[in-house]
């Protein structure tokens, strides 16, 4: 009994540790850009979310915080899930840390997601060690870049591990760039080197220097998949990063590719257009659903371990599907 006690105690500490970790990284910063322009909530909606916690079997002191936030932007909702209940406990059930652990290297996309259509590597450093596209083990030297390199002209070059929201991606030209070598080792030893996506006009309209990807989130249960958010994310003009934490704007879309009436940025910040004048109201992505059931049947083939997980995907010049990423704790 004693034993289980303090084991009970000790995940009790662990969980509040996260929870606490999880509001400093992703509440705190948008409440700083917010201010005090927070709806707040009556004593009936803080009973109502009293009410659906309990039923749901979490006893910890909820954060009220996040759902002033979503109250101010999308109106109260009793069943909005609050980052510090979703991450350490829904995410954490349904994506066990041994499972996603091995999947979080980036380095490694083109052996575990082999058949899917991805950007070419040109050159990947796994644990410093140098890699060509067959998985060939090259020199780290200026020569050897040169030999890789040669034929190539822009290409994307991005860490691989312990990165998020587009940070250290960046868009070279090979053939402009002096001491190539010395910037690539800047990297230090996880990073990428891919040949860049030539995307479909359907999405490059929005932005012509960042690759437009759709963020569908997918739900494996007992089996079944079923993709259960989706949104399109464009960059800024003279960024390469979509990404909302690099600046990018956010648009919600539905099941059948209607998007919503305005996008958001990091700073939540609402526009109904792009910069580019493509009034989001009136886009409509046709053959969405067949998107919708790619996407389903790629969880389904590559990750049925996985119980959630958040796919960016890119459109080429022929509109066929083209896999970017995949993150375990997708909240966009």
């Amino acid at each position: 009994m004693i034993r289980t006690i303090i084991k009970n105690r000790v995940r009790g500490c662990a969980l509040n540790r996260k929870r606490l970790n999880t509001r400093r990284t992703d509440l705190d910063p948008i409440l700083s850009v917010v201010g005090n322009a927070l709806s707040s909530l009556t004593a009936d909606e803080k009973r109502q979310i009293d009410n659906r916690r309990n039923l749901c079997g979490i006893r910890t002191k909820p954060t009220y915080k996040y759902w002033e936030l979503y109250k101010t932007f999308c109106g109260f909702d009793p069943d909005f899930i609050a980052d510090d209940d979703y991450i350490p406990l829904i995410i954490r059930s349904l994506n066990p840390n041994p499972y996603y652990h091995s999947y979080e290297y980036k380095g490694t996309y083109s052996i575990y997601f082999r058949g899917l259509h991805q950007p070419r590597t040109i050159l990947s450093s796994i644990s410093g060690i140098w890699y060509d596209a067959e998985m060939n083990v090259v020199g780290k030297s200026e020569k050897e870049v040169e030999r890789l390199f040669e034929q190539e002209e822009e290409f994307i070059i991005k860490p691989t591990i312990g990165t998020s929201s587009g940070k250290g991606v960046v868009k070279l030209n090979a053939q402009k760039e002096n001491e190539l070598f010395a910037k690539l080792s800047l990297y230090g030893k996880n990073f990428i080197c891919q040949s860049v996506v030539k995307q479909s006009h359907r999405t490059a309209r929005f932005n012509q220097s960042s690759l437009n990807t759709f963020r569908f989130s997918s739900l494996n249960i007992n089996g079944r998949c079923s993709v259960v958010n989706r949104l399109f994310r464009h960059g800024q003009s003279g960024f390469c990063c979509d990404n909302g934490g690099a600046g990018g704007t956010m648009i919600g879309i539905d099941d059948t590719g209607q998007f919503s009436a305005y996008g958001m940025n990091k700073s939540l910040k609402k526009t109904d257009k792009s910069a580019t004048g493509i009034k989001y109201a009136d886009v409509k992505i046709e053959g969405f659903a067949d998107l919708i059931n790619f996407v389903e049947n790629v969880h389904r083939k590559y990750l049925p371990n996985m119980g959630f997980v958040g796919w960016d995907f890119a459109l080429d010049d022929q509109d066929e599907p083209v896999f970017i990423n995949a993150i375990w704790h997708s909240r966009e």
